[in-house]
């Protein structure tokens, strides 16, 4: 992916979004969004913190396709689990993954992890 443009539709697709929805979900105009999509012009930052924040994705890796250093790490040193749990994560929809971080959450509570 080389632009801007490419990395919001792969995220918008990814997540099976139509315009509109990320749109309502961003407060970026819909228009706006199919122009960045097609490269027709480059977000404003306010745009890129939006999407970015709506993805959960760092304005570092949107803006460049380079991800953050301080936030990435050596797929080689992750334990197999971590692997797997990360591969199954990446793949759920916005909607999934909040439901599962929310499971995640109420079983280490009620376990009674302190991380949060």
């Amino acid at each position: 992916m080389k632009t801007i443009g490419d990395r919001i539709k792969f995220l918008r697709k990814k997540n099976k979004l139509t315009q509109q929805q990320l749109s309502a979900g961003t407060k970026v105009n819909r228009g706006n969004i199919s122009d960045y999509e097609n490269n027709k012009f480059k977000p404003s930052s306010e745009a890129v913190f939006r999407i970015a924040k709506y993805f959960n994705v760092s304005t570092e890796w949107l803006i460049t396709g380079k991800e953050d250093r301080i936030n990435s790490c050596n797929p080689q040193e992750l334990d197999p689990d971590v692997k797997i749990l990360l591969k199954v994560y990446n793949n759920l929809n916005k909607e999934h993954k909040k439901l599962l971080l929310q499971e995640a959450k109420d079983f280490l509570l009620q376990e009674k992890y302190d991380i949060f």
